[in-house]
C-alpha cells in the first residue's frame, strides 16, 4: 500500500515521466547490488560528477533515481555564493553541496567541509578528486581540546520545539555535548573567515560570545526578522 501510495506521490511531484525514469532507475540499483556488495555508480550531477552508493538510502538513492534534489536550495546558493569566498559547509555528507559550492565560488574560493562519518568521508574524497578539486584533510579530535566524547543518540535531535529549546538552552549557558559541538564547529568558522589566529583560540571566542550574552542576542534578532 505504501509502495503505491509513493509511486503516485512521485508522479504528482515530479512528473510521469521522471517517474518512469526512476523506476528504470531503481531495477539498475537492484542489479548492481545483486552482483557487487562495493561498486559504486558514476553519474553526472548538474555541471559536476559524483560516485554514488547504491546501498545507501538517502542522498545516493535519491540522485540516482531523479539525478536532482533540492533544487530550490541550489537557487539559493547560486544567488548568495560569489566568486573567492570562504565556505564552511557542516555535515558535507558525500559531497553534493561542496562540490556545487566549488564550482560556484571558483578555484581561488575556499571550502572547509566537515563530516564525521568515516563512510561518508571517504566518499566525499573520492568525489572531489573525481571534479579535480585540490584536498587539504585534517583531523579535529575533540579530547585534544578538553571535550569529552559522546555517541551519536547523545546529539539526537528531535521535533522542532524540543530542538529549539535545546538550542536556547545552550545559548543560554548550558553545558553540554549539545554546546561542545556547536563551540567545535563555530571554531572551524572562526578559522576560516580569519577571526582568530589557532583553532584554540576560535574555542576561546565562541564560549566567549555564548557567556557574554551575544550568540544569544543575535539568536533572538534572528528569530525576530524570521518572524516579520
Amino acid at each position: 500500500m505504501k509502495l503505491f501510495k509513493n509511486f503516485f506521490i512521485t508522479i504528482k511531484t515530479k512528473g510521469f515521466i521522471a517517474t518512469l525514469l526512476a523506476i528504470k532507475n531503481f531495477f539498475i540499483i537492484l542489479l548492481v547490488n545483486v552482483f557487487s556488495s562495493s561498486v559504486f555508480i558514476k553519474r553526472k550531477i548538474f555541471n559536476y560528477k559524483m560516485y554514488l552508493n547504491p546501498r545507501d538510502k538517502g542522498i545516493s538513492r535519491t540522485l540516482l533515481l531523479f539525478g536532482e534534489r533540492e533544487l530550490d536550495h541550489k537557487i539559493i546558493l547560486e544567488k548568495v555564493l560569489k566568486k573567492n569566498m570562504k565556505i564552511f559547509d557542516i555535515g558535507a555528507n558525500i559531497g553534493f553541496y561542496v562540490l556545487m559550492e566549488s564550482k560556484l565560488i571558483g578555484d581561488n574560493g575556499k571550502i572547509v567541509a566537515v563530516e564525521p562519518v568515516p563512510e561518508n568521508l571517504e566518499l566525499l574524497k573520492k568525489n572531489l578528486e573525481l571534479n579535480n578539486n585540490k584536498i587539504n584533510e585534517f583531523e579535529i579530535n575533540p579530547t585534544k581540546y578538553g571535550f569529552k566524547l559522546c555517541n551519536q543518540e547523545e546529539l539526537k535531535g528531535g521535533s522542532p520545539s524540543k530542538n529549539a529549546k535545546k538550542m536556547l538552552n545552550l545559548f543560554q549557558g548550558e553545558k553540554g555535548h549539545y554546546r561542545n559541538i556547536v563551540l567545535l564547529n563555530a571554531a572551524a568558522a572562526f578559522c576560516i573567515s580569519d577571526s582568530v589566529k589557532t583553532y584554540e583560540d576560535g574555542i576561546d571566542l565562541a564560549n566567549q560570545l555564548i557567556d557574554n550574552g551575544k550568540a544569544l542576542k543575535t539568536l533572538q534578532n534572528l528569530i525576530k526578522i524570521t518572524n516579520e
